[in-house]
């Protein structure tokens, strides 16, 4: 299976800013000199991050952590680094070290999720799911997580609904975020209904191109059942799209009765 996308991670980029703070910010120049090493290594290691030199980001990342102990966001980006390196135990350790530092961070409870997730933890990985969603109601990223993981689980209605309420908050989001639940490792997971439940919630919601793409995913997944685009009310917006007809078309050798109009 491709996988261009890693598993569903937030990646927040810019320091967060109390909306709220009475105080004034400190020009660069004035502030400390440890703040402003943990600051530069931080942009460091974000920018390696984003290019995918995942060690060299651990180093400025883990240079950054004596000059800021307090900060779970280091330990969270620390285990991005490893968790795009597939070290997912030591992704999950960093991801529990933010977590003791800033028990209600939403973000490091997403990622741990992903970890599990990527380890077969599942029961730990909807934990923690549902644990980012309790702390931030308007995050996206643990729906589509969650959703995808119910899925493969063979739980697609309960699936379903997350993942068509991720859809509500952000029908672009798989296109715009780098760090996608959709592709997490998980052998022996079922990604061809995966995939197929995926283009059936965005057809029910008029997102016909999105809808396409994973029909076609579903496709190199190896699902054949197209009989099911033919017959599911979710499908009938699409069903007069001449894309629609064609692959249908093509495909329809693969369905025992034949899926073409």
């Amino acid at each position: 299976m491709a996988r261009k996308k890693n598993l569903s991670v937030a990646l927040s980029l810019l320091l967060a800013l109390s909306a709220c703070a009475t105080h004034k910010i400190a020009p660069p120049s004035e502030r400390p000199a440890a703040a402003r090493e943990f600051d530069r290594y931080l942009s460091e290691g974000i920018l390696l991050l984003q290019r995918g030199d995942y060690e060299g980001a651990v180093r400025k990342f883990s240079a950054a952590q004596p000059l800021n102990p307090k900060s779970a966001r280091v330990h969270n980006l620390v285990g991005i680094a490893y968790f795009r390196q597939q070290d997912f135990s030591s992704a999950e350790a960093q991801f529990l070290k933010a977590i003791s530092v800033d028990p209600v961070y939403a973000d490091a409870y997403n990622n741990l999720g992903g970890a599990y997730f990527a380890g077969r933890q599942f029961a730990m990985a909807e934990r923690m799911y549902k644990k980012a969603m309790t702390l931030s109601p308007g995050s996206v990223s643990p729906y589509y997580c969650l959703g995808t993981l119910l899925l493969i689980q063979g739980r697609g209605d309960e699936g379903a609904r997350y993942l068509a309420r991720g859809i509500e908050l952000d029908p672009q989001f798989l296109d715009t975020h780098s760090a996608l639940a959709v592709d997490v490792p998980s052998p022996g997971a079922d990604w061809s209904e995966t995939y197929f439940i995926y283009a059936k919630l965005y057809a029910r919601t008029g997102q016909l191109k999105q809808a396409f793409e994973f029909l076609k995913k579903a496709q190199k997944a190896g699902f054949h059942d197209w009989k099911r685009i033919m017959e599911d009310h979710d499908f009938e917006n699409l069903r007069s799209d001449p894309r629609i007809r064609e692959f249908i078309q093509q495909n329809a050798p693969l369905s025992p009765q034949g899926a073409g109009p």
